[in-house]
Protein backbone atom coordinates (compact mmCIF):
# COMPACT_ATOMS: atom_id res chain seq x y z
CA UNK A 1 0.00 0.00 0.00
CA UNK A 2 1.54 3.26 -1.27
CA UNK A 3 1.76 6.12 1.62
CA UNK A 4 0.41 8.54 -1.52
CA UNK A 5 -2.95 7.48 -0.26
CA UNK A 6 -2.66 8.70 3.26
CA UNK A 7 -2.19 11.81 5.03
CA UNK A 8 0.57 11.35 7.01
CA UNK A 9 0.65 14.92 8.11
CA UNK A 10 3.72 15.98 5.58
CA UNK A 11 4.10 19.07 4.03
CA UNK A 12 4.75 17.85 0.70
CA UNK A 13 4.84 14.80 -1.06
CA UNK A 14 7.78 13.97 -3.49
CA UNK A 15 7.85 10.85 -6.13
CA UNK A 16 11.30 10.11 -6.88
CA UNK A 17 11.91 8.11 -10.51
CA UNK A 18 14.93 6.90 -11.16
CA UNK A 19 15.52 6.49 -15.05
CA UNK A 20 16.15 2.97 -14.71
CA UNK A 21 12.44 1.84 -13.46
CA UNK A 22 11.14 2.68 -17.30
CA UNK A 23 9.28 5.74 -18.17
CA UNK A 24 5.48 4.29 -17.85
CA UNK A 25 6.17 4.65 -13.92
CA UNK A 26 3.74 7.70 -13.31
CA UNK A 27 0.64 5.50 -15.45
CA UNK A 28 1.93 2.06 -13.43
CA UNK A 29 1.52 3.55 -10.31
CA UNK A 30 -0.69 6.58 -10.24
CA UNK A 31 -1.68 7.39 -6.77
CA UNK A 32 1.93 8.21 -6.01
CA UNK A 33 2.23 10.59 -8.57
CA UNK A 34 -1.83 12.07 -8.35
CA UNK A 35 -0.31 12.88 -4.51
CA UNK A 36 2.84 14.43 -5.44
CA UNK A 37 4.06 18.19 -5.61
CA UNK A 38 6.87 17.08 -7.03
CA UNK A 39 8.38 14.43 -9.44
CA UNK A 40 12.64 13.99 -9.25
CA UNK A 41 13.72 12.06 -12.32
CA UNK A 42 16.90 10.95 -10.82
CA UNK A 43 20.18 9.38 -12.33
CA UNK A 44 19.72 11.34 -15.53
CA UNK A 45 23.63 10.24 -16.13
CA UNK A 46 22.81 7.02 -17.31
CA UNK A 47 20.43 8.02 -19.91
CA UNK A 48 23.05 7.86 -22.23
CA UNK A 49 23.26 3.84 -21.49
CA UNK A 50 19.49 3.37 -21.34
CA UNK A 51 16.68 3.27 -23.91
CA UNK A 52 14.51 5.75 -22.18
CA UNK A 53 12.27 8.83 -23.41
CA UNK A 54 12.13 11.22 -21.24
CA UNK A 55 9.87 13.33 -22.77
CA UNK A 56 7.58 10.09 -22.91
CA UNK A 57 8.01 10.37 -19.01
CA UNK A 58 7.32 13.54 -18.50
CA UNK A 59 4.33 14.13 -20.46
CA UNK A 60 2.72 10.30 -18.48
CA UNK A 61 3.63 12.14 -15.58
CA UNK A 62 1.88 15.62 -16.57
CA UNK A 63 -1.04 13.10 -17.78
CA UNK A 64 -1.79 12.07 -14.38
CA UNK A 65 -0.92 15.04 -12.57
CA UNK A 66 -0.83 18.39 -15.03
CA UNK A 67 0.41 20.41 -11.67
CA UNK A 68 3.32 17.97 -10.51
CA UNK A 69 6.83 20.34 -10.86
CA UNK A 70 9.42 18.34 -11.97
CA UNK A 71 13.20 18.18 -11.52
CA UNK A 72 15.80 15.86 -13.74
CA UNK A 73 19.18 15.44 -11.69
CA UNK A 74 22.06 13.39 -11.03
CA UNK A 75 23.74 13.17 -7.37
CA UNK A 76 26.50 11.67 -9.26
CA UNK A 77 27.05 14.49 -12.21
CA UNK A 78 25.17 17.29 -9.84
CA UNK A 79 22.44 18.02 -12.70
CA UNK A 80 19.66 19.28 -11.03
CA UNK A 81 21.07 19.32 -7.57
CA UNK A 82 20.80 23.07 -7.01
CA UNK A 83 17.50 23.48 -8.20
CA UNK A 84 16.05 20.34 -5.84
CA UNK A 85 17.79 22.31 -2.67
CA UNK A 86 15.86 25.70 -4.09
CA UNK A 87 12.68 23.78 -3.89
CA UNK A 88 13.50 22.09 -0.40
CA UNK A 89 14.22 25.69 0.74
CA UNK A 90 11.19 27.02 -0.81
CA UNK A 91 9.04 24.29 0.75
CA UNK A 92 10.81 24.98 4.47
CA UNK A 93 10.04 28.50 4.44
CA UNK A 94 6.35 28.58 3.49
CA UNK A 95 5.93 25.99 6.40
CA UNK A 96 7.70 28.06 8.65
CA UNK A 97 5.52 31.01 7.34
CA UNK A 98 2.27 29.37 7.82
CA UNK A 99 2.93 27.45 10.80
CA UNK A 100 4.20 31.37 12.53
CA UNK A 101 0.69 32.62 10.88
CA UNK A 102 -1.03 29.95 12.90
CA UNK A 103 0.59 30.51 16.07
CA UNK A 104 2.63 26.88 15.73
CA UNK A 105 6.50 26.64 15.98
CA UNK A 106 7.96 24.47 13.75
CA UNK A 107 11.08 25.96 14.31
CA UNK A 108 13.46 22.57 15.14
CA UNK A 109 11.87 21.14 11.70
CA UNK A 110 12.78 24.87 9.93
CA UNK A 111 16.49 24.72 11.50
CA UNK A 112 16.80 21.02 10.68
CA UNK A 113 15.83 21.59 7.17
CA UNK A 114 17.91 24.60 6.94
CA UNK A 115 21.00 22.62 8.21
CA UNK A 116 20.33 20.22 5.54
CA UNK A 117 20.28 22.44 2.75
CA UNK A 118 22.79 24.58 3.89
CA UNK A 119 25.16 22.22 4.27
CA UNK A 120 24.49 19.89 1.13
CA UNK A 121 27.08 20.24 -1.33
CA UNK A 122 26.22 22.75 -4.10
CA UNK A 123 27.49 22.03 -7.54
Amino acid sequence: MFTALFDLGEAAKMAILSVTEGEDKPLKYPHMFQASQLMLLNKTDLLPHLDFDVETCLNYARQVNPKIEIIQLSAKSGEGMNEWYNWLEKQSKQMHEQAFAEGINYYDIHSVAGLLIRHAPRC
